[in-house]
């Protein structure tokens, strides 16, 4: 018996839909993931009940949609996204904290304390898993082993580890993702490195927190803020899936050049573990085992190609033809001086990659007493010139200035290196030691190094970087270094062997520095055609030595 038209059209219907979702899921085993996307061929685990409700829904949407159209292609990314987060897919976390010590020691020089406090955390967190507590933020200037320090870690926690940066970020959905119904759609920066780690707990480094732009960096803060919360963690949305991620279970890690940078929200909520600067025998042994290999490999190559080259005279390669070979040198440090000069000076500053030699100079020339300085000083730079300036003043009669100096002559105040800026709370004294040279015209000792802000009462102030500052004096040759006497407590954290090789000189007045730095013998000066020497001996009874013009040598000698 036939059957009805009705009965033969609703067949036929059915018919066409059970092709349809064929093809759609046909298409979707052939789709090649899009270029940001890990493919994964299968899910490794199974859907938590509302990611596998949002799956099926987009499931049912995409039989309905012509399989060649744009908008299956949206939703097969997102579905390809779904299937590949490891919602419950977690590494063990019984990792044996002795091998992760032993591993820290293995691949990192010094940087004790950073690797005993990573230990204790944890330490910490095998014990009591779920105890709230301020996420670790390393700092210290790029090449001292931050990122490297946290792979390590993952090593020996036996976990991925995964890094991400918000270095330049100015806008917060480059974290949680854009949404599906805007332009550019797809998962933010958060998501997608869990989805490289392939695991729920990995360890996460979240790079540049110090360098974040602009007022859309207050929205990347408040992600970050989100990740540190406990009870936000566990339900992260991100935008682009819509659904809540756990990221409970990772192992958060910040990293930041400069602390001064990072904002202050932010700072509250992270343990700060400095990465120091490495000593000298620290550096040494990283070039035995590291650089020297390369360098190494570079001069092999150099004679294997002119051994290829039928070049076949013997290569001595010796100290003084390694620029032949290898190039010429790239940095060229600064160094003590080879003569103590008026009115040039070495100070120490602090920067993101570690301490450095800050040469501050000074000039006197006819004028009506104005105060001249260059070198692309910062504001607070420019007030410290300015105390500095005038607690001098205000001791004249004890450094022998002539008051009228300050009325009859200009000052000018440079620091070298002019094209890069400079600011800080740590040159006073440098400054105030030059402004008394060039006045009272009495050589600096240049074999002294120093670093401290000086207060408008001739107080010297504590400074930052103590440990980074001694160690690019040391490495520079010398061997004084004047600092506050309030720095004394981070004695302990400059290495024993530059402590014992270095002269650490405390002060708390500028007159201390004045004693320390400042020559007692004053320039020659030409008194009716000749040369006049004055100093003070121990005594403090001046006297005068005087030279004729036919021996000007002599008389220039001021470092007898």
């Amino acid at each position: 018996m036939p059957k009805p038209v009705r009965s033969q059209s609703y067949t036929l219907r059915k018919s066409r839909r059970g092709l349809r979702a064929e093809a759609a899921t046909a298409a979707l085993e052939r789709v090649r993931p899009e270029s940001h996307v890990t493919p994964r061929p299968a899910p490794r685990t199974s859907l938590p009940p509302e990611v596998a409700r949002q799956a099926q829904r987009d499931m049912d949407r995409l039989r309905r949609l012509p399989p060649g159209s744009a908008e299956a292609g949206q939703v097969r990314s997102y579905l390809q996204w779904l299937w590949s987060l490891p919602w419950d897919l977690g590494a063990p976390e019984d990792a044996d904290l002795r091998q992760v010590e032993l591993e820290l020691e293995r691949h990192h020089l010094g940087l004790a304390k950073a690797k005993e406090r990573m230990i204790e955390y944890l330490a910490v967190r095998r014990l009591k898993p779920d105890l709230p507590g301020p996420a670790l933020c390393l700092v210290g200037p790029p090449g001292t082993g931050k990122s490297s320090l946290g792979a390590a870690v993952a090593r020996a926690l036996r976990r991925p580890f995964v890094r991400t940066t918000v270095s330049g970020t100015s806008d917060a959905s480059e974290l949680r993702g854009i949404s599906r119904t805007q332009a550019g759609a797809g998962p933010g920066k958060i998501v997608r490195a869990l989805n490289e780690a392939g695991v729920n707990n990995p360890v996460l480094m979240i790079d540049g927190v110090d360098r974040l732009v602009g007022e859309g960096g207050l929205g990347v803060v408040e992600v970050l803020l989100e990740l540190l919360d406990p009870e936000s963690s566990v339900h992260f949305m991100d935008h682009y899936l819509d659904l809540s991620v756990d990221l409970s279970h990772a192992v958060m890690l910040f990293c930041a050049n400069s602390l001064d940078m990072v904002p202050d929200s932010l700072q509250e909520r992270l343990e700060v573990i400095e990465v120091p600067g490495y000593a000298e025998d620290e550096k040494l042994d990283i070039a035995r085992r590291f650089l020297l290999p390369r360098q190494l490999a570079m001069i092999c190559r150099k004679v294997a190609r002119a051994r290829a080259t039928a070049d076949m005279r013997s290569h001595h390669v010796v100290p003084g033809v390694l620029e032949e070979y290898i190039g010429h040198r790239q940095y060229t440090p600064e160094t003590v001086g080879k003569s103590d000069e008026v009115g040039v000076a070495a100070g120490l500053a602090w920067t993101s990659t570690g301490g450095e030699i800050l040469v501050v100079e000074a000039l006197k020339m006819p004028g009506s007493g104005r105060v001249v300085t260059t070198g692309q000083l910062g504001e607070v730079m420019r007030e410290s010139v300015q105390a500095a300036h005038s607690y001098v003043r205000s001791r004249a009669d004890v450094l022998e200035i002539d008051a009228e100096a300050f009325s009859n002559f200009d000052i000018h105040i440079h620091f070298p290196a002019a094209g890069v800026p400079k600011d800080g709370p740590s040159a006073g004294i440098t400054v105030g030691l030059v402004i008394a040279s060039v006045l009272s015209d009495r050589p600096i000792r240049r074999d002294v190094a120093m670093s401290g802000e000086v207060s408008l009462r001739g107080k010297v102030l504590q400074v930052g970087g103590l440990r980074e500052k001694a160690l690019a004096a040391y490495r520079a040759g010398f061997r004084t270094m004047v600092f506050p006497a309030s720095n004394v407590k981070n004695l302990d954290e400059i290495p024993k062997d530059v402590r014992e090789r270095m002269e650490m000189v405390p002060v708390e007045t500028m007159d201390d520095v004045f004693a320390v730095a400042l020559h007692r013998i004053i320039v020659p000066q030409r008194v009716a055609g000749n040369y006049v020497l004055e100093f003070e001996d121990d005594d403090d009874e001046d006297t005068e030595v005087e030279e004729t013009q036919d021996e000007p040598r002599a008389a220039r000698g001021v470092d007898e």
